[in-house]
């Protein structure tokens, strides 16, 4: 679901036009119950620096599923590690999308998938 300003009912304040197709909310549902939502600043609001301090982590539930968020998220953007098997028993890849935001995907195997036993170290 995205909203935009400029379907925001009529208030008091004046919205600029170049706010018209910002983003008043998104929901993105991840899994399960869980749901990113985000929006763009509204106007007067102190600018966001930007920055790579954050990104967002997704627990997937098999491969399939990784990579077709991977896919979704990473169409028009930059794939800066593809989904690879890791040293550390998933399969994992990273992304920053087409509005710059860094995601992280990770289908963790578990002990079985290479024969690990809970004392082995990698």
């Amino acid at each position: 679901m995205i909203s935009t300003f400029e379907k925001m009912p009529e208030t008091n304040m004046k919205m600029p036009d170049e706010y018209k197709d910002k983003i008043l909310h998104v929901a993105l549902p991840i899994k399960g119950k869980s749901v990113l939502m985000g929006s763009d600043n509204m106007p007067g609001s102190p600018r966001p620096i930007r920055s790579r301090s954050v990104s967002i982590s997704i627990q997937t539930d098999s491969e399939e599923e990784t990579d077709e968020l991977f896919s979704r998220l990473s169409k028009g953007g930059k794939i800066e590690m593809p989904l690879q098997k890791t040293f550390w028993n998933a399969y994992f890849g990273t992304c920053t999308d087409k509005f710059g935001i860094h995601w992280l995907l990770n289908y963790d195997y578990g002990m079985g998938q290479y024969n690990l036993k809970k004392d082995d170290s990698i």
